[in-house]
C-alpha cells in the first residue's frame, strides 16, 4: 500500500516487480500529477476570484505549472488547504516543507514528470485504488480515468465520499474496513 507521493514508488514496484507483490493498493495516487496540478490551480484561481480574496488572487497569480520554485508550490498548497477548510500556520512544518528544503522542489518535479497514461497501462498483479471523491491534489477524475484504462489481472476502485486527498486521516475506519473486508479476502482467495 502506498499513499500520494508513495504511489510513485508503489507503481514502479507493481509495474517492474509484480512477482514480489500479492497486490498493490494505491491511496490518492499520483497518476499524471502535472495535469492534476493544472486542474487544481485553475480551480483555486476561480475560487479566489469568487471569494474576492485579494491575497489568494495575488499569490496564485505567481504560480506556474510546473512549479519553478518552492514558493510557487507553497502558495498552491497553502490555498488548496485553506479552500478545503484546513487551517494553515505559516510557522509550522507546512511552510518549512516547501520553502526551507531545497531538495523538495527537485524531488517533487521528478515525481511529477511521471505520467502513467503513457508509461504504465498494464500491471501484472491485482491493483486496488482508493480515491477521495473531492481529491483535488491528486485529482479524483484522473484516478478514475486511469483506473478505466489500466489493465490488471484484478482491479477495483474504492470511493471515499467524505474525503479529499487525506483518506487515511479523514476516513481511517472506512479505509481499514475496505482493506479488511474487501481487499484481503480477494488476495487470500488467490
Amino acid at each position: 500500500m502506498a499513499w500520494s507521493w508513495g504511489t510513485v514508488l508503489g507503481f514502479y514496484m507493481a509495474g517492474n516487480h509484480p512477482d514480489l507483490l500479492y497486490a498493490y493498493m494505491a491511496v490518492s495516487p499520483a497518476i499524471n500529477q502535472w495535469e492534476s496540478e493544472r486542474i487544481s490551480l485553475k480551480e483555486l484561481r476561480q475560487k479566489a476570484v469568487a471569494k474576492k480574496n485579494t491575497q489568494a488572487i495575488k499569490e496564485l497569480a505567481e504560480v506556474k505549472i510546473p512549479f519553478e520554485n518552492g514558493l510557487q508550490n507553497y502558495y498552491d498548497r497553502k490555498w488548496l488547504s485553506i479552500f478545503n477548510g484546513e487551517t494553515i500556520d505559516d510557522t509550522t512544518a507546512f511552510k518549512k516543507y516547501f520553502l526551507e528544503d531545497p531538495e523538495m522542489i527537485s524531488l517533487f518535479a521528478e515525481a511529477n514528470n511521471i505520467n502513467l497514461f503513457t508509461s504504465l497501462l498494464n500491471i501484472n498483479c491485482p491493483v486496488y485504488f482508493f480515491a477521495g471523491r473531492t481529491d483535488h491534489q491528486t485529482n479524483f477524475a484522473i484516478t478514475e480515468r486511469y483506473y478505466k484504462k489500466e489493465e490488471a489481472p484484478k482491479k477495483e476502485l474504492f470511493w471515499f465520499e467524505h474525503s479529499g486527498h487525506l483518506i487515511p486521516v479523514t476516513e481511517p475506519k472506512a479505509m481499514q474496513e475496505v482493506v479488511i473486508s474487501k481487499v484481503l479476502p480477494q488476495i487470500i482467495a488467490e
